[in-house]
């Protein structure tokens, strides 16, 4: 549903046609689910994961949860 409705915005906007399906490399995959792990505070078992199916890796995996605390506090590299 998002999706058609980005594709939408996107030709309306750019006058650019999106593809319908992305292939990601295995690289790019892990990436993501690094990256995504990294944000919500997930620490999960270092092993080949494979993305092929909807069950890329299970409750077993997850080793650790860990908070994500975010700050608005600047930070100062000259302290006077």
């Amino acid at each position: 549903m998002a999706t058609r409705s980005i594709r939408e915005l996107v030709k309306l906007k750019y006058n650019h046609e999106l593809p319908t399906c992305v292939e990601f490399s295995s690289r790019a995959k892990l990436c993501m689910l690094r990256s995504l792990c990294l944000k919500v505070g997930i620490q999960i078992a270092c092993r080949e994961y494979t993305f092929d199916g909807s069950d890329a890796f299970s409750e077993d995996d997850i080793l650790d949860l860990f908070p994500v605390v975010k700050t608005n506090m600047p930070r100062v590299s000259i302290i006077f």
